[in-house]
C-alpha cells in the first residue's frame, strides 16, 4: 500500500469535503437545495419561448396587471393581479388551448402562473361575474297606484332569500304627498315583523304584498301617500355577492283598490327566438305538441286586465319535464311582456309541459293554462328507394318528369314533416311529399337543364325543422335534349318512276347521302311536304322508312294530295328514342316540281277521215285523225292516245 505524503493528504481532504458538500446539496446555511435551484434556473434560461394571450372575461369586468399578447419562457413563473370593476367581482383564472398552465391559486385575484409546455393557442382568462343589481321595479318611480298594489323588485340574477331577512336590507316608509316637513314612517323593515306587508322571494324577484288587514285606513298601504322603498347594497345573490350600490325609489298611492283578474286571450310558440317561425303543432300518442329544435323559444302571450288602474305585471311559467331521466318541475317568474324569450329548464329531449299564467299589478292571477312542447334536436334519417323517368326508359327529354322516392324515419320523436323542401333533382331544390314513411319528389326537365346523367340528393325534415340531406349522387337517368343531326348529309328528291329530279306527278324517292347521328339512338325518320318553305315547326311530321347503310333511300307515295302543282318543298328530319326531333331549320330539304294536269288542246279541232277516200262521212277500214293544232303542256307533251267506241264517252275510258 502506498503511503500519502502530508500535502497530498490535505488536498485529498479538501476535495472530499467539497464533493461531500455538493453531493448533499446543502448550502453552508443548510436552508436550500442549491443544486435544484441551479438546475431550474439553467432549464428556464434554455427553455423555448411561449407566446400567449391574457385577457379579462368579459372585457368590461375589470382590468389586469398584465394583459394582451405576452411572451415568457416555458417553466418561467410570473405574477398577475386582476382588479374587478365596481359592477363585477373576480371569479377565477382559467386557461384554454393545448398548453399546460398552472395557477398557484386559481380563485385568488393575484396568482403565480407557470406555462409548462410550448403551444401556440394558449389563452389565459381572468373571469369576472356581475354583481347583483335591481333590474326593474313595480310600481315605477313617481307613478300613482292603487293602495293594494304589490311592490315587485326584479334582480338580474338569482338572489339569496335569507339576505332579504337581514335587518335594514329592505325598508319601506310612507309620508304625505309633497310634505312641507318630511316625516316618513316605516311600515316594513327586513328582519322585523310587518303589519303592512308579507314578503315572497322567487329566484330573481322580491315581492311585497300589502295586507288586507293592515292598520292603514281602508287597509293595505296608506292612501294618498308617498311610498319610499330602500334596497340596501348588502342584499346578496346565491353566490353571496353584494350589489355595487343601494337602490331607492318612490311612488304614490291613491285611495282606491282593485282586484280584477287579468285574462289571457292566446299564446304563440316560436321555434327559436322572436324572429323564428311559429312552431309546428303535431299530435303524438293523442297529445298535441309544439315541436322545438332547441331549448330556446319565444312565447307571445296576449293578456289584458280590462282596467285602466291596473296592468298585467307578471308572468309565471311552470315547466315539467326530465333531466337525466328524472322528473323535474322548474318555475320561472318574471315581468310580463307580450313576447318572452324563454329557455327550457329541463334538459332531456322529449315531451314537456308548460303551465303559464299572468298576474296583475295587484297580484291577482289569471286562469292557469298549459301547452305541451316536444324538444327534438335529432335530425331524421333517409334511405334511397329509386329514381325514374316518365319516359319509361333510362333517358329523359324536355318535358319528362323525374320521380325520386326514398324512405325516412325520425328518431328524435317530433315525427316527420309532411313536406320536406330539401330534396334535389338535376340541381333544383324540390318539395318532397310524405306518404306513410316514404317521400316522393318530382321535377320536370326543361330546356334550361344540362344534358347528361341526372343528379339527386334526398332530404328529410321533421316537425322541429331538423334536416337530413344526403350527398349529391349521379342517377342512372340520362337527360337528352339534343335531337339527331345530319352533319354534311344531303337530300335528293326524284320522281320514283322516271328518276327525274325536276318534275313528278305521283311518287317520289328521297335519298340521303348519309344517316343522321345521335348521342342516344336514331329511332327513325319523318318527312314533311308543302307548297312553301318552312318558317316554323310544322304541325306534324309523317314517319318514313329509310333503308340502306351509308346511303339511305325511302319513298313517299303520291304527293299530289299534298301539292297538286307547282314546287313541292320536301323536308326530312330524324328522331331519337326519346322523341327528340331535329328542328326544322336543321333538317335536310329539297324541291321538285309537281305536274298532275294533262296537256290541253286549246281551240284546236279534230277531223276524222277515211284514209283511202278522204271521206269524212264513211269509212270501211282505216281512218286518219287530223288536229288543227298541237296540244300544249306546262312541261312537255310526250305523246297522244285515242279511243274509239260506238257511243259518246260518259266516263274515262281506257286509252
Amino acid at each position: 500500500m502506498k503511503t500519502l505524503t502530508p500535502r497530498r493528504i490535505g488536498l485529498t481532504l479538501i476535495a472530499a469535503l467539497s464533493v461531500l458538500t455538493l453531493s448533499t446539496c446543502e448550502d453552508f446555511f443548510g436552508t436550500e437545495d442549491l443544486k435544484a435551484i441551479i438546475k431550474e434556473d439553467v432549464a428556464t434560461a434554455n427553455a423555448d419561448p411561449v407566446t400567449f394571450t391574457i385577457s379579462a372575461t368579459p372585457s368590461s369586468g375589470g382590468s389586469l396587471s398584465l394583459s394582451g399578447t405576452q411572451t415568457k419562457k416555458v417553466g418561467e413563473s410570473f405574477i398577475v393581479t386582476a382588479f374587478a370593476d365596481d359592477d363585477y367581482v373576480f371569479s377565477n383564472w382559467t386557461a384554454e388551448g393545448s398548453g399546460i398552465v398552472e395557477f398557484s391559486n386559481p380563485i385568488s385575484e393575484t396568482s403565480r402562473i407557470v406555462i409548462k409546455n410550448s403551444a401556440s393557442d394558449i389563452i389565459i382568462k381572468a373571469n369576472f361575474i356581475t354583481r347583483p343589481y335591481v333590474k326593474s321595479v313595480t310600481p315605477s318611480e313617481g307613478n300613482t297606484v292603487v293602495k293594494n298594489q304589490p311592490i315587485f323588485i326584479n334582480f338580474n340574477k338569482a338572489m339569496l332569500d335569507t339576505s332579504f331577512e337581514e335587518p335594514g336590507n329592505i325598508i319601506v316608509t310612507y309620508d304625505t304627498i309633497n310634505p312641507t316637513i318630511a316625516n316618513p314612517t316605516t311600515i316594513y323593515s327586513s328582519g322585523t315583523a310587518s303589519d303592512y306587508f308579507t314578503s315572497s322571494v322567487t329566484s330573481t324577484r322580491l315581492a311585497l304584498y300589502p295586507k288586507s288587514d293592515s292598520p292603514a285606513s281602508g287597509d293595505y298601504m296608506p292612501s294618498s301617500s308617498t311610498i319610499t322603498v330602500y334596497i340596501d347594497m348588502n342584499v346578496k345573490d346565491t353566490e353571496e355577492n353584494i350589489m355595487a350600490g343601494s337602490k331607492e325609489w318612490y311612488f304614490y298611492t291613491n285611495d282606491s283598490t282593485e282586484t280584477a283578474a287579468p285574462a289571457i286571450s292566446g299564446i304563440t310558440v316560436r321555434n327559436g327566438d322572436s324572429s323564428a317561425p311559429i312552431a309546428t303543432l303535431f299530435t303524438k300518442d293523442a297529445t298535441n305538441y309544439y315541436a322545438l329544435k332547441s331549448p330556446a323559444t319565444a312565447l307571445s302571450i296576449s293578456a289584458s286586465t280590462g282596467s285602466t288602474s291596473i296592468t298585467v305585471q307578471g308572468l309565471v311559467i311552470i315547466e315539467t319535464g326530465y333531466t337525466d331521466g328524472i322528473g323535474v318541475t322548474e318555475t320561472t317568474e318574471t315581468g310580463y311582456s307580450s313576447t318572452y324569450e324563454y329557455t327550457l329548464k329541463t334538459e332531456d329531449e322529449g315531451p314537456k309541459q308548460l303551465e303559464y299564467y299572468v298576474k296583475s299589478s295587484t297580484g291577482t292571477e289569471s286562469t292557469h293554462y298549459s301547452i305541451n312542447v316536444y324538444l327534438d334536436s335529432t335530425p331524421p334519417t333517409a334511405s334511397f328507394i329509386g329514381v325514374a323517368s316518365s319516359s319509361g326508359t333510362s333517358f329523359a327529354k324536355v318535358g319528362n318528369t323525374i320521380t325520386l322516392t326514398y324512405s325516412a324515419a325520425d328518431d328524435g320523436g317530433s315525427t316527420l314533416a309532411t313536406h320536406s323542401n330539401n330534396a334535389i333533382i338535376a340541381g333544383h331544390t324540390v318539395d318532397a311529399t310524405l306518404s306513410g314513411s316514404t317521400y316522393t319528389a318530382t321535377y320536370t326537365m326543361t330546356e334550361d337543364d344540362n344534358n347528361g346523367a341526372v343528379s339527386y340528393s334526398i332530404g328529410a325534415t321533421d316537425k322541429a325543422t331538423n334536416e337530413y340531406v344526403s350527398t349529391l349522387t349521379t342517377s342512372s337517368i340520362v337527360f337528352d335534349k339534343t335531337p339527331p343531326s345530319f352533319g354534311s348529309a344531303t337530300l335528293t328528291v326524284t320522281d320514283t318512276s322516271s328518276g327525274s329530279t325536276s318534275v313528278t306527278n305521283k311518287d317520289v324517292t328521297l335519298t340521303l347521302s348519309a344517316a343522321a347521328t345521335d348521342s342516344n339512338t336514331v329511332s327513325g325518320y319523318a318527312y314533311y311536304i308543302g307548297s312553301a318553305a318552312l318558317t316554323a315547326e310544322p304541325a306534324s311530321w309523317t314517319p318514313i322508312t329509310m333503308s340502306g347503310s351509308s346511303t339511305l333511300v325511302g319513298t313517299i307515295p303520291d304527293i299530289s294530295g299534298s301539292v297538286s302543282s307547282g314546287t313541292a318543298y320536301v323536308y326530312i328530319c330524324a328522331y331519337d328514342s326519346l322523341g327528340n326531333y331535329t328542328a326544322y331549320g336543321s333538317c335536310k330539304s329539297d324541291t321538285i316540281s309537281v305536274d298532275t294536269a294533262g296537256p290541253s288542246f286549246g281551240s284546236a279541232t279534230l277531223a276524222v277521215t277515211d284514209t283511202s277516200s278522204g271521206s269524212a262521212d264513211a269509212t270501211n277500214k282505216d281512218v286518219t285523225l287530223t288536229l288543227s293544232a298541237a296540244a300544249t303542256d306546262s312541261t312537255a307533251v310526250s305523246g297522244y292516245a285515242y279511243y274509239v267506241g260506238s257511243a259518246a264517252l260518259a266516263a274515262e275510258p281506257t286509252w
